[in-house]
């Protein structure tokens, strides 16, 4: 459905698997949505989480295990929500 709507291949490769507890070869837009997921509890395995968790922190995608409490992160995902409601 993403092809057909003409979504880009990034955007139909992130629909596909984001739901892989695994960090992609190279930091793309499908690994924010992993942190996303991680945020909302979204992995079964607490083991499988913590380990991309901490492989996102090796990488410097986030600084910190508690990222969604940071300030700066916390305020645009709360201007985000807004947007939906």
């Amino acid at each position: 459905m993403l092809k057909a709507w003409g979504f880009a291949e990034e955007f139909q490769l992130s629909a596909k698997s984001w739901r892989i507890c695994k960090a992609s070869a190279a930091v793309d837009y499908t690994d924010f949505i992993r942190l996303a997921a991680i945020a909302r509890g979204y992995y079964k395995s607490a083991e499988e989480q913590h380990r991309l968790l901490e492989q996102y922190l090796a990488r410097q995608v986030i600084a910190v295990p508690e990222f969604m409490q940071q300030p700066q992160i916390a305020s645009l995902y709360q201007d985000i929500r807004a947007l939906f409601q």
